[in-house]
C-alpha cells in the first residue's frame, strides 16, 4: 500500500494532538531557564525586557489548530520546492 504525502502529514498531525498535552502538564506556566536568566538579569524587577510577540496558545484547543495550521503550512511550502527542484532537474536531464 503506497502511502502519500497527505498521510505522512496526518501522521504527524495525529501524533502532534496526543502528545501536547503532556507539555500542558510540564511546562505551561512555568518558566524554563531562558525565563529564569532573564529575571535575574533584570535584578528580579519582575518585568521582562523581552516580550515574545506570539505565544504557544492559552489553552489545548488553540495550541492544537496554530500548530497543525503551522506544520500544513511548513510541509507545503517544501512539498511545492520539491516538485518544483524535482521538475527542473528532469529537464535537464
Amino acid at each position: 500500500m503506497k502511502r502519500g504525502p497527505a498521510a505522512y502529514l496526518a501522521t504527524i498531525a495525529v501524533v502532534f494532538a496526543v502528545l501536547l498535552p503532556l507539555y500542558y502538564m510540564f511546562s505551561y506556566g512555568r518558566n524554563d531557564s531562558l525565563a529564569r536568566t532573564i529575571e535575574q538579569g533584570n535584578g528580579n524587577q519582575g518585568s521582562s525586557t523581552y516580550n515574545a510577540p506570539f505565544s504557544y496558545g492559552g489553552s489545548y484547543l488553540e495550541t492544537l489548530i496554530f500548530g497543525i495550521l503551522g506544520m500544513v503550512l511548513v510541509f507545503a511550502v517544501f512539498y511545492v520546492l520539491f516538485l518544483v527542484m524535482r521538475k527542473r532537474r528532469m529537464r535537464h536531464e
